[in-house]
């Protein structure tokens, strides 16, 4: 296996090596939409008429269900993580020694699970990953990992177990328990499933950032291919229900302790001190949108090579017994080596001097209400730069002295000396509180370039290294973190050009605000159009360097994603014009059919004989016409009419005398057809289970899994399937035609029935 570059235009397709192919081949795609056929259109009319307040109530129990699993996992995430630091401050003074355990479970647990929600949501057959136990393996996994401070995040997983939540809840049926229930069973069809699993992958980002905006635009955007205008108000609901859920919960515990604070929503990965910014910001923002583009290409390429590395390596081992023990110690090594840096890494860098004054008065909110106190340490020497209560002294010294006590207005006012561990300050903790550290504004010099810029490099790398292990882990929080590490090291370049500004027309060179503005990930989802400047440099800089990086990531584990269009660039340079092509230059030839009056014998031979998931219906009109398209039938309708003999019948109303399979059934069928099955004589009239839904569209945005080519006389041409229209595959069959000027249009080649 080659180790190819990532880097490269996002607009140029991706080169397969030849075991990729194989992989890619194994995947078998998905039609969305139910198929348009006569049985199916004499089922749609026997159903009574019903409006959408169930689809509704369906959306609300997806967003509340997924917001109590957000709220789960903050609580276990906070948990584990202060007793982790508890215990190790009795580890650094006992010296004792520590077990860690691991456990290998539900491969399809592994990751973010982001990749392979983008690509069953375009089409694509993925196993296992909407099973119970991928949803338990990734939730323990998720919180271990996040809580024992591996420079990973949760936001990720949250997508996946929202899509996990919506895919089991909306069907009300589980295979792994063998039950179902009858309640909304008119929902077990696969578009309704879909629109379900989008709405909860956007009700898992909704709940883990607050945000319910950004998981709908998220989810619009980035996770799912299909979308209608009506799906956008519902999942909106899902997302607000979700974020209102977990917020609710979340302001009254913190590691399940109760805070006295029910009801008080507090914003995440955000600034609470707004500072205005003019026009002069701008260029900052333009060479920091640059340079952050840079740094995202870097982590999408060192991302890849490393997952590239492992595969090449885990390819050598024959052993599988000897493959699953590495995957258990991988992660084990790398929390072995974050912990050893977590301990010995702030005892190298020194303490930082600290002289400050700070009140335990809360503050009082303009609408007249108190909060938590503030989270500034005022200088007491002739010094603009403050500092963060909670910074960590570690091994420094820090001492509070209580000056006096006012309980009335002022509280406690206490004087703090002493020094405290900036790296410490940085490392200890989750990444999402690191991210907070990094975000605080006024407090310029809290953080040295040598604590962050030692910061930057170790979480880079190990970030990259630990994506592609398997636990259950997200690339959002160390992307926040990394991307905020060099913001705020720039916005100390100004501070140390400039000095500090009182002036609230310099105000926006605060280390805090370069920070935010560094973690580009957060303007997709907040409403400070002065900084969009900086997200469209960013991306610009980013896909002229390589892919995005769930795209990478799609290609890396060789999934089928069909985009909206290819983009074919010739070896001049220019981009090549695709309408100036027909069907026929992308199609595949010969194509396997099934005839319209075809025996058992006959029907089974195919199946059997090929593993081709569809295939054109067609009949004899008479000479020179024998294979005239009729339609299309999908491989599991076939099989499950072979398990219904009584089918067979002959009778002129065909779906007044025989009880038609549910439509669930046609689409989740779980059953085979045996070589050693006996082959019946019988003439199948197919005509009833024929799709008759119209071609004409892009097989994107109708969701087909294939698309027919027939001649003007409607007789088969070819065959256009989801695989065929990726662009790697078009340039290989266009490959003769790039080097020279494309023919003419032929009109002699038509998509779909006429």
């Amino acid at each position: 296996m080659a180790l190819k570059s990532t880097f490269g235009l996002a607009a140029v397709n991706h080169n397969y090596t030849p075991e990729e192919r194989q992989i890619l081949n194994s995947y078998q795609s998905l039609e969305y939409l139910p198929p348009h056929s006569k049985v199916y259109r004499n089922w749609l009319q026997q159903q009574p008429a019903r409006l959408d307040w169930d689809r509704w109530l369906m959306m609300g129990l997806i967003g509340f269900s997924v917001g109590i699993l957000g709220f789960l996992l903050h609580q276990i995430i906070d948990l584990i993580s202060e007793v982790k630091w508890e215990k190790t401050k009795e580890f650094i003074q006992s010296q004792d020694g520590e077990l860690t355990s691991s456990h290998l479970s539900a491969a399809a647990a592994a990751g973010s699970g982001i990749p392979e929600i983008i690509g069953f949501l375009n089409g694509t057959r993925i196993k296992d990953i909407f099973k119970v136990q991928t949803l338990i393996v990734k939730f323990l996994s998720c919180a271990f990992a996040v809580g024992c401070g591996m420079p990973v995040g949760y936001e990720g997983p949250m997508i996946h177990l929202g899509s996990l939540v919506a895919a089991g809840m909306s069907q009300f049926k589980s295979a792994t328990f063998e039950c179902s229930m009858p309640c909304f069973s008119r929902f077990r069809n696969s578009e309704d499933r879909r629109n379900f699993i989008s709405a909860g992958a956007a009700a898992g980002i909704a709940s883990a950032f607050g945000a319910p905006v950004g998981g709908l635009l998220f989810a619009m955007e980035e996770v799912s291919s299909f979308w209608k205008n009506k799906l956008s108000w519902q999942v909106f609901f899902c997302c607000m229900t979700a974020t209102f859920t977990t917020d609710l919960l979340n302001s009254s515990f913190h590691g399940f302790k109760y805070k006295n604070d029910f009801g008080l929503f507090k914003t995440k990965f955000t600034s609470k001190d707004l500072i205005a910014v003019n026009v002069i910001a701008v260029l900052p923002s333009i060479l920091m949108g640059i340079g952050g583009g840079i740094l995202g290409s870097g982590f999408t390429h060192v991302n890849i090579v490393i997952g590239k590395c492992r595969k090449m390596f885990m390819s050598k081992i024959k052993d599988k017994a000897m493959e699953n023990l590495i995957k258990l110690l991988e992660p084990i090594l790398i929390l072995a080596i974050m912990s050893t840096i977590h301990i010995f890494l702030p005892g190298l860098l020194g303490c930082t001097p600290l002289d400050c004054n700070y009140s335990t008065a809360p503050q009082t909110h303009t609408l007249g209400y108190e909060t938590q106190r503030s989270n500034e340490c005022f200088p007491t020497k002739d010094n603009d730069s403050r500092t963060e209560i909670n910074v960590v002294s570690y091994t420094c010294n820090l001492e509070d002295t209580p000056i006096y006590s006012d309980s009335s207005e002022n509280g406690t006012q206490i004087h703090r000396r002493g020094s405290y561990s900036e790296s410490a300050t940085l490392f200890f903790g989750t990444g999402e509180q690191a991210v907070y550290h990094l975000f605080s504004k006024h407090t310029h010099k809290q953080f040295s370039y040598a604590s962050m810029s030692t910061m930057l490099v170790i979480y880079f790398l190990v970030a990259c290294w630990s994506a592609g292990t398997h636990i259950s882990s997200g690339l959002v929080v160390p992307m926040l973190l990394i991307g905020g590490l060099y913001g705020r090291m720039v916005g100390c370049l100004f501070v140390d050009q400039f000095g500090i500004q009182h002036n609230k027309y310099w105000a926006w060179m605060d280390p805090g605000a370069f920070a935010l503005l560094g973690s580009v990930f957060l303007f997709w989802r907040r409403d400070e159009t002065h900084h969009v400047a900086h997200g469209h440099y960013a991306k610009w800089t980013g896909d002229f360097l390589s892919h995005p990086l769930y795209h990478a990531l799609l290609e890396f584990k060789c999934i089928p994603f069909l985009g909206h269009e290819p983009m074919l660039i010739k070896s001049d340079g220019s981009v090549l014009n695709l309408d100036l092509f027909t069907a026929q230059d992308a199609m595949s030839s010969p194509v396997k059919t099934v005839n319209m009056f075809a025996s058992v014998h006959s029907i089974c031979k195919v199946l059997l004989g090929c593993t081709h998931c569809g295939f054109p219906v067609v009949k004899s009109l008479g000479a020179g016409l024998e294979n005239t398209f009729c339609g299309e039938i999908t491989r599991l309708e076939l099989r499950n009419l072979m398990t219904r003999p009584e089918l067979f019948i002959r009778k002129t109303d065909f779906n007044a005398t025989v009880r038609m399979p549910h439509v669930s059934d046609i689409m989740h069928p779980h059953f085979r057809v045996s070589k050693k099955s006996p082959h019946l004589a019988t003439d199948e009239l197919l005509q009833q289970y024929v799709n008759e839904e119209k071609h004409t569209a892009i097989i994107l945005t109708l969701g087909l899994r294939h698309m027919t080519v027939v001649t003007p006389t409607n007789q088969i041409h070819g065959i256009l399937t989801r695989k065929d229209l990726m662009g790697f595959a078009i340039e290989e069959r266009l490959e003769r035609l790039l080097t020279n000027p494309p023919r003419k249009l032929s009109r002699s080649v038509v998509l779909g029935p006429p």
